[in-house]
C-alpha cells in the first residue's frame, strides 16, 4: 500500500491488518471457480499491480474458464445468469423495435425520395413550359408595340389633319370678321 500523507505508522500497519482481513474473506467466498480461483491470472485481478492498476485482464480469467469445465455454478451464479439471461431478451426486443423504428424511416424516406424524384421531373416539365410561354410573350409584345406604333402613328395624321381645319376655319372667321 503507498502510505498516505499525515498517517502514522499504526494507522498504516492497522489499515494493512484490515486489508488482509478483508483480502482473506474474500478468498473464503466460494465463487464456483474451484482452484481457478486460486490461480495467478485469477489472483492477479483482485491484488493491486506495483503501478497502482490491476494486472491481468477478465479476458484472461474467461478465456481459463471457457470450455474446460472448471467453473461450478452456485445458486447466485444461476440466478444471475438467469437475470443476464432476460436482461438480454429485453434489449433483443428493444432492439428489434429500435430496427423496425429504423425500417420504418428508411422506408419513409425512400418513398419520399421517390416523391421528390416525381416532382422534379413536373417541375422541370413546368419550368420548360414557362420558358416556352415567356418566349411567346415577348414576341407578342414585341408585335403588339409595332402594331401600336402604326396605329398611333395613323391616328397623329389624322388628329393633325382636324386641327388644320380647326385653324383654318378659325382663321377664316376672323379674317371674315375684319373684312
Amino acid at each position: 500500500m503507498i502510505p498516505k500523507k499525515g498517517l502514522s505508522a499504526e494507522q498504516l500497519d492497522e489499515r494493512r491488518a484490515q486489508y488482509e482481513e478483508v483480502q482473506g474473506e474474500v478468498d473464503k467466498i466460494d465463487d464456483g471457480l474451484g482452484s481457478v480461483a486460486r490461480s495467478p491470472v485469477a489472483r492477479s485481478l483482485t491484488t493491486p499491480s506495483p503501478g497502482g492498476g490491476r494486472s491481468g485482464t477478465v479476458r484472461e480469467l474467461k478465456g481459463s474458464l471457457t470450455y474446460d469445465g472448471a467453473y461450478q455454478h452456485t445458486d447466485e451464479s444461476k440466478a444471475f445468469v438467469k437475470e443476464a439471461a432476460i436482461a438480454q431478451e429485453r434489449q433483443d426486443l428493444q432492439l428489434e423495435s429500435i430496427e423496425r423504428g429504423v425500417n420504418t424511416l428508411k422506408e419513409l424516406g425512400m418513398a419520399m425520395g421517390d416523391e421528390v424524384e416525381r416532382h422534379d421531373g413536373v417541375i422541370d416539365e413546368i419550368e420548360t413550359k414557362m420558358d416556352v410561354v415567356t418566349r411567346e410573350i415577348q414576341s407578342n409584345n414585341m408585335k403588339l408595340k409595332v402594331v401600336l406604333t402604326q396605329v398611333r402613328s395613323s391616328r397623329k395624321f389624322f388628329i393633325d389633319l382636324i386641327l388644320i381645319c380647326i385653324l383654318l376655319a378659325v382663321g377664316l372667321y376672323i379674317y371674315n370678321m375684319f373684312s
